[in-house]
């Protein structure tokens, strides 16, 4: 007979919810104490720096130059803020570019701890905690406040890390270019991280 593709149960609207709160919560609770620690002049000196280079890539010379980042320094942080110089270059002149940044990579790695936890069909009353100690534990929390790269090198750790066990447990090829993706990116990051990938 005619081959058909299999069909994907649709996911229940009690999983799509916990998918968008372990996101929505983290990146609320991190822009909410950016935006105090920015005003008490809390501020992460690398995240600075990386939305500086970003912001001359399109207003320190009459046309845009993505050159100006360069590769002396790590490239892709400054590559994060690039969207924002374009279009709202006041958040980075102000700083609150850096916890919106913070906000967005925190989110993104409890959403991937959440679903990586849900895979192994772990219920969501053993998830939560774990993802309330990681989110709330001071290092990740301080790192993400302040837009600190590590939170970025957290969430690229953390994908690379959940690929792998994927690529484990299904030898699935797709698994080992995800992670390859997220360890290349690792090393645009911060180049000390080669050391981690090789080993």
């Amino acid at each position: 007979g005619r081959w058909e593709a299999p069909t994907v149960a649709p996911r229940p609207w009690t999983e799509r919810l916990g998918a968008w709160l372990a996101f929505a919560l983290p990146a609320v609770l991190v822009v909410r104490l950016g935006l105090l620690a920015h005003g008490r002049a809390l501020v992460d000196l690398e995240a600075q720096a990386a939305a500086y280079r970003a912001w001359q890539v399109f207003h320190l010379q009459d046309h845009a130059n993505l050159a100006l980042i360069g590769f002396a320094q790590p490239p892709l942080h400054a590559l994060l803020y690039v969207p924002l110089a374009a279009f709202a270059p006041g958040l980075l002149v102000s700083g609150v570019a850096a916890p919106l940044v913070g906000a967005l990579f925190l989110g993104l790695a409890v959403l991937m701890l959440w679903r990586f936890g849900r895979s192994l069909a772990l219920p969501a009353w053993v998830l939560a905690p774990v993802a309330a100690a990681f989110l709330l534990h001071p290092l990740v929390l301080s790192y993400a406040t302040l837009g600190s790269r590590a939170v970025v090198l957290l969430f690229l750790m953390l994908g690379l890390s959940c690929s792998l066990v994927d690529w484990v447990r299904t030898q699935r090829g797709r698994d080992l270019v995800i992670g390859g993706l997220f360890a290349a990116a690792a090393v645009l990051l911060a180049y000390e991280t080669v050391l981690v990938v090789l080993a």
